[in-house]
């Protein structure tokens, strides 16, 4: 039988199709474009009334000393904030403050060292936003993560201040960013790995170890979920496709994954970048500076400890604040992170777990901690943007799958803010709370407890009309927005949420934010206290308690010695300096000691936490300038 004939080739086309090329130019413009508008928002919000907006207490006031003091003496190594103590924290942020005043004319104003925290928020925006690219979202997933960690409230609060907090979380997402392009480039992990180790040296310059440990338990919570729910073989054979792989041999797989990012050539660069600052530095301080910088700073505020600053709480202590936090964006984050669980167990690829682990390895470790602040959740913010940026977007394109989700929270946030209405209407008036339980607003969580009405209970008071008006408003856009998305139409839905949540972030930051400060800082009774002391350096006869440190020395610009309330008593009565400066509950533990010729020659128009402060001269003192009262 005669082999059947071979089938002859088809005709070639006359024209054969070009291959698919993608077009770059195109995709350049869209992330372009985004790029533009975020620069553009992040401006508004971070830049806008920079140095209008009143100073704080002790985190701003501490840095910009450093700073004085770095272009004072000319000493970069290991300036001594108001010439009596060694820098509690690295170095890395005053530097920058310094460098930001130097490039500014010299000076060390409030826009100085504020703006390389405004800086860094901008950076940290973008880098979502190239992060959600390289995890897969698409430019509407990247641009949803990075408006809503834009937005949120904590982020612009320390974007707007002169803290150490933003600076270190912005390393730690450039970090992090390396080591994702680490594991998405086989054939340049090796140069990833070793790139990572410039910002993670970097965050440990700003604020310690946790710069570095929070990074490396990220990575080690993405590896570990990697190998814990993804046991698929690389080459899966007939035999290991029918069982999963062990999770010993899963987690093998993700240490070679990570050998291959040369962590020996990484750690050794890390080491020689921060041994340039802290070798020297800890030769010139000895062990009280190891003790302040190291122990006291990192272990004490870890335990919780007095000397490490205190700020002990539970370990729930954080979860009111997650929410507060990341408003406007906490809205959808409950839908987001249970999309975000089973999205892990049905699909455990590396860009689906990344922004899980972060957030997990950076709550957890928060939660773990004694010591704990609300600012600190500004680390894990960027991780739940891209969590909720992701799910949004998804979930837009998709709104009759996703109805419920997206407008669940809205209905309830319209019926929320009706119990503002009310609560802003009939309420007589507003109490300060216990501090740390009270309001947190854009960062503001602290307001004395006093029977007085002080801060932002009074601010509340002031503006009872305003309120209500605002709460109504939010509650009928919440409300019809929750009605747009339940009814599958997202545009008109996104529209209203985005413009309410725009409008009320643009009032805070430039309107409300800097007023509530405005009514806390003891930065205008600093200013009057110039007016009684000669401001002559050789002359410059003031002393004041450690309450706030660094406060008054850099509000007049100058050296002021402090004292301990166990020999306020000893300075007056030997009369070794003409004023100090006390709290008025320092005083009146004091006042019967002193007796009654101390005179009380200023008192603070604010209160702060440990009181309001007073301005003491010891018996027969006068002012040196007459007091001039305002016209």
């Amino acid at each position: 039988m005669a082999p059947a004939p071979a089938p002859s080739p088809a005709p070639a086309p006359a024209h054969s199709p070009a291959p698919a090329v993608p077009p770059p130019a195109r995709w350049e413009r869209a992330d372009g474009a985004w790029l533009l508008g975020l620069a553009a928002l992040c401006a508004l919000l971070y830049l806008t009334g920079l140095s209008g907006q009143p100073m704080d207490n002790r985190g701003e006031p501490r840095e910009g000393v450093l700073a004085q003091e770095i272009l004072r003496s000319g000493d970069w190594l290991l300036p001594r904030p108001n010439g009596t103590r060694w820098p509690e924290k690295p170095l890395l942020f005053p530097w920058l403050c310094a460098l930001s005043s130097l490039a500014l004319g010299g000076d060390v104003t409030e826009f100085a060292i504020r703006l390389p925290s405004a800086l860094m928020a901008t950076l940290g925006v973008f880098v979502v936003y190239l992060l959600g690219r390289r995890l897969g979202m698409g430019r509407g997933g990247a641009g949803a993560a990075a408006l809503l960690l834009a937005g949120a409230v904590t982020w612009i609060s320390l974007g707007r201040r002169a803290r150490i907090d933003m600076t270190l979380a912005v390393l730690i997402e450039l970090a992090l960013y390396a080591l994702l392009r680490a594991y998405q480039d086989p054939a340049r992990r090796g140069a990833w790995g070793l790139a990572a180790a410039i910002p993670l040296a970097l965050a440990t310059l700003a604020k310690g170890p946790m710069g570095v440990a929070f990074p490396l338990a990220s990575l080690a919570a993405w590896f570990g979920l990697r190998a814990l729910l993804d046991r698929t073989p690389a080459a899966p054979s007939p035999a290991s496709s029918e069982s999963p792989m062990p999770f010993a041999a899963a987690l093998r797989r993700e240490g070679a994954v990570f050998l291959a990012m040369r962590p020996c050539s990484a750690a050794l660069a890390f080491l020689l970048l921060i041994g340039a600052w802290y070798l020297p530095a800890s030769l010139e301080g000895g062990p009280e500076f190891r003790y302040v910088n190291l122990f006291k700073e990192n272990i004490g505020m870890l335990l919780g400890l007095e000397e490490g600053g205190g700020h002990e709480h539970p370990v729930w202590w954080y979860l009111p604040y997650l929410f507060l936090t990341f408003l406007p964006g906490s809205i959808w984050l409950l839908p987001a992170l249970a999309d975000a669980a089973r999205r892990a167990r049905a699909t455990p690829a590396p860009e689906v777990l990344f922004a899980p682990a972060w957030a997990l390895a950076c709550f957890g470790g928060l939660s773990a901690a004694s010591g704990k602040r609300p600012d600190y959740l500004v680390l894990l913010l960027p991780a739940l943007a891209l969590l909720t940026g992701d799910w949004l977007a998804r979930a837009v394109a998709a709104p009759t799958v996703h109805r419920r989700g997206l407008a669940l929270p809205l209905f309830v946030l319209g019926l929320a803010a009706f119990v503002g209405v009310a609560a802003a209407a009939f309420t007589q008036r507003i109490e300060p709370g216990p501090k740390g339980y009270d309001l947190l607003f854009f960062g503001l969580d602290a307001l004395p407890v006093r029977s007085r009405k002080t801060g932002v209970g009074a601010l509340l008071d002031a503006h009872r009309g305003a309120l209500v008006v605002a709460f109504a408003a939010l509650g009928v856009v919440g409300l019809a927005a929750a009605r747009f998305f339940a009814r599958g139409r997202p545009r008109p839905a996104l529209a209203l949420a985005g413009g309410a949540a725009g409008a009320a972030l643009l009032a805070g930051a430039l309107v409300f934010y800097p007023e509530a400060r405005n009514s806390l800082t003891i930065e205008p009774f600093v200013r009057e206290v110039a007016t009684y002391v000669d401001p002559d350096p050789a002359a410059f006869d003031l002393l004041h308690c450690e309450n706030f440190t660094y406060a008054i020395p850099f509000f007049l610009d100058r050296r002021v010695p402090p004292i301990t309330q166990a020999n306020t008593r000893y300075w007056l009565r030997a009369g070794g300096r003409r004023f100090v400066v006390m709290t008025d509950e320092t005083y009146a533990g004091l006042r019967a000691d002193l007796g009654p010729e101390t005179a009380v020659l200023l008192e603070c128009a604010t209160a702060v936490d440990q009181g309001r402060y007073l301005l003491l001269g010891p018996p027969g003192t006068h002012p040196v300038h007459p007091r001039r009262d305002p016209e």
